[in-house]
């Protein structure tokens, strides 16, 4: 059950889950230290249009999600190196 999770989790694969809407995962917006999680196969990546945003706008902490790196500090240092 995902409101027993401890508030010190910074990763969590719950990829292949019947997780099919925001509902399911809310609880996971008071993981303060969660940085990274997938949801890969799981309905909620079809079923939620802009899916990946809802979740980044959810879990404000989030760096990586579905295995994907996205904040910022690290797509500017990717772009910097493209340049190079």
């Amino acid at each position: 059950e995902l409101h027993s999770l401890p508030h010190s989790l910074e990763i969590l694969d719950l990829a292949n889950n019947l997780i099919s809407n925001l509902e399911d995962v809310s609880v996971l917006s008071n993981l303060k230290r969660l940085v990274q999680v997938s949801f890969k196969g799981c309905p909620i990546c079809e079923n939620i249009p802009d899916y990946k945003e809802e979740i980044k706008r959810l879990i404000p902490s989030l760096r990586i999600l579905d295995g994907e790196r996205f904040d910022e500090k690290f797509l500017r240092r990717k772009k910097r190196k493209s340049f190079e």
